[in-house]
């Protein structure tokens, strides 16, 4: 990792920050902006709103769940994870570094401490999603060890194209 650069919880203070690496970091590989590319921008909102309504959701209800990394006093990075299935699986979140720090292991340090936090939490599983075209995420899960079992695809529909005349499904 990059000298210089320390992890430390998340505290309040941090939100601004962290919305501008929100707002810097996701651009290509959030379906919240792929949506945009298609449709544009949905309820007066870019992209960049919706996934930072998203991330500070997750500020707001579990702000010990989540890491930052800073470099000269600069929040850079963060990553943020949640329990569910009555705290059998560990889920790692929303995770970003700014572009001008990538590629200098402080994606892969944030996730290991995830990691880390979720096994001392005694999960039996850890879990993770991530766009398919985001390969610089995938290289670190990869590389941290999880292992692809699954792709999802996402589809939109927009209602003023809906047939209302659709046949109804045999056996109705």
């Amino acid at each position: 990792m990059k000298q210089g650069i320390t992890l430390r919880r998340y505290r309040p203070d941090d939100m601004g920050a962290i919305e501008h690496v929100t707002r810097t970091s996701w651009a290509g590989v959030t379906i919240h902006h792929l949506i945009e590319a298609r449709h544009g921008p949905i309820g007066g909102m870019d992209w960049a709103m919706h996934k930072w309504q998203e991330v500070r959701s997750q500020c707001l209800a579990t702000p010990d769940q989540m890491w930052v990394a800073e470099f000269a006093g600069q929040i850079v990075g963060y990553a943020t994870y949640h329990l569910r299935a009555q705290g059998k699986v560990g889920v790692v979140d929303n995770n970003a570094v700014l572009p001008e720090y990538r590629g200098q292991g402080i994606g892969r340090t944030l996730i290991k401490q995830i990691v880390d936090d979720l096994l001392e939490a005694k999960v039996e599983i850890l879990q993770v999603m991530t766009m398919e075209q985001d390969f610089p995420a995938r290289h670190i899960y990869e590389a941290v060890g999880f292992q692809e079992i699954a792709r999802t695809i996402h589809y939109t529909l927009i209602p003023a194209k809906v047939h209302t005349n659709h046949p109804k499904p045999s056996g109705e």
